[in-house]
This record gives structure tokens, sequence and C-alpha cells, in this order.
């Protein structure tokens, strides 16, 4: 018995993985997005005036898109 509401559970819990999967995007969740399809042309080494023109966790450093860890 233990085990079928586990199963019954574990159904649940993926269902309602997939109905969120397929929600429309949030503000945060599409400007993220954005920032992610603005970014392509700002890789490493490429030219930048602020940090927030690089992507991920990279930093404008005299501006070059850089890692910015000096280890």
């Amino acid at each position: 018995m233990a085990s079928k509401i586990a199963i019954i559970m574990f159904l649940v819990v993926m269902l309602a993985i997939t109905i969120q999967s397929f929600s429309p995007l949030s503000e945060d969740q599409s400007q993220g997005e954005e920032i992610a399809r603005d970014c392509s042309a700002r890789l490493l080494g490429e030219y930048c005036k602020y940090n927030n023109d690089c992507c991920g966790t990279l930093l404008c450093i005299h501006n070059r898109c850089q890692s910015g860890s000096f280890w």
C-alpha cells in the first residue's frame, strides 16, 4: 500500500513539473533569455563598455570581456 502511495505521489510531482515547464515564461525568465541572446556577441575577449555587456560571469576589464579571476 505504501508503495502505491509513493508511486502516485511521484506521478503527481512529475505532472506538476511537466505543467510548470510548459507554462508561459515569467518576466524574470524572459528577461534572462533576452540577456542570453543579447550577450551572444560579447564573449571572452570581445569589446565591451560595461560589465553587463559581457556573458555570464565575465567582467568588462579594459574594454574586453574577461573572466575577472586573477588566480
